[in-house]
């Protein structure tokens, strides 16, 4: 319990470990990554509808393709990098979640340790 103005008390505010405010920022990160590709999918689609209207306004579709195509092109480099940073976090998660697990392990250890310490000999 948490004193507030020493009157009032309330209950203490979890304490979130650091594997799942990783796991947090990797699950935004992945909802960004799909609604930057899903935006990609429609500039490529919106691509394919100006070639398939060049004949009706060919200097409007060359000025809106040549956009579109440069978009297209600097997509492809930012998805390398959010693919990359996906990787990494991925990478960060496991190993945390793995050294949470050990350090786990190793205080339980020491609690049964206090509770029955080791015989050492006769001193």
């Amino acid at each position: 319990m948490k004193t507030i103005f020493g009157v009032k008390e309330k209950p203490a505010e979890p304490v979130k470990s650091a594997s799942d405010m990783m796991r947090e920022e990797l699950d935004q990160a992945t909802v960004a990554s799909q609604k930057f590709s899903a935006w990609v999918e429609a500039l490529t689609v919106e691509r394919q509808e100006l070639l398939a209207g060049v004949l009706q306004d060919p200097v409007g579709v060359a000025t809106r393709l040549a956009e579109v195509s440069a978009l297209v092109g600097q997509a492809g480099e930012l998805r390398h990098l959010i693919n990359a940073r996906l990787d990494e976090l991925r990478r960060r998660l496991k190993s945390r979640g793995e050294w949470e697990s050990m350090d786990r392990a190793r205080r339980q250890r020491l609690d049964i340790e206090k509770k029955q310490p080791r015989f050492r000999g006769f001193v």
